[in-house]
């Protein structure tokens, strides 16, 4: 009756990608193919998830292949509603193992992003966790007949994925975890590209959050310029834009 959101990508092997199944409760619920080499959304069917339902993403096919390859799976976000959990090692844990040996509770590792082995990433659904909003004014410049694809982070959480396509200043208000001085927030341009002769942009006119409100060109903005997580590496830096033309955050 639910729909929860695995982020996730994977290194392939032999051009075959992670076979993946979700769990919730004891009852696998879903099983595909991540075979994305960039993070992408995969919607998966759920029972409503309460606080301490136990959801558990599992890895199957782990493999070196001979013709190249070594297989992983990285998962990086599962979102449900208000709630979003970045596997760490406080809110998750990897049970090493194929099939049964992937639930039994030995070879228990902390909880992370990356699966190298055969095993289930094994979450506690914690309560709701983004219970302030965050408000990003956009606008752009499509081209081919494409809007700009833009993604909002709020310290590594992903908050949402839009496309802009209105040349006029639009607001796109997404869910995100309670803000504090400090907290780390990127806007990410995804798709630069020229069509037709016309660039296509992202203007990013500003972040409003309660009563705070933050501008591109403000002290302390910087753009990461690169594609998919090139765009968080702190590498390519430069001055913050309202006009976003290149691929980066």
């Amino acid at each position: 009756t639910d729909t929860l959101t695995v982020r996730a990508y994977a290194k392939l092997a032999g051009g075959i990608g992670a076979l993946t199944s979700v769990v919730v409760d004891g009852i696998q619920v879903a099983q595909f193919e991540v075979k994305s080499t960039v993070p992408q959304d995969y919607a998966v069917a759920v029972p409503a998830l309460k606080p301490g339902a136990k959801v558990d993403v599992v890895y199957s096919n782990d493999s070196v292949a001979l013709a190249g390859g070594d297989r992983s799976l990285q998962v990086v976000q599962l979102n449900h509603k208000a709630t979003a959990v970045v596997p760490k090692p406080d809110n998750s844990s990897i049970d090493k193992g194929l099939d049964a040996a992937a639930f039994d509770g030995v070879n228990v590792v902390a909880g992370d992003s990356g699966l190298y082995w055969n095993a289930a990433l094994r979450v506690v659904w914690p309560e709701p966790n983004l219970t302030s909003s965050l408000t990003v004014r956009a606008s752009a410049q499509a081209a081919g007949g494409s809007g700009a694809t833009m993604v909002v982070r709020v310290n590594g959480t992903v908050l949402g994925t839009s496309t802009v396509s209105a040349t006029a200043p639009t607001d796109f208000t997404y869910p995100a975890p309670a803000f504090s001085a400090g907290s780390a927030v990127d806007v990410a341009f995804l798709n630069a590209g020229t069509a037709d002769g016309v660039a296509r942009a992202l203007n990013v006119h500003y972040l409003r959050s309660g009563t705070t409100v933050l501008r591109p060109t403000d002290t302390g903005v910087k753009f990461d310029a690169g594609a998919d997580l090139a765009a968080y590496d702190w590498v390519n830096m430069s001055g913050g834009l309202v006009e976003l033309t290149a691929t980066g955050a």
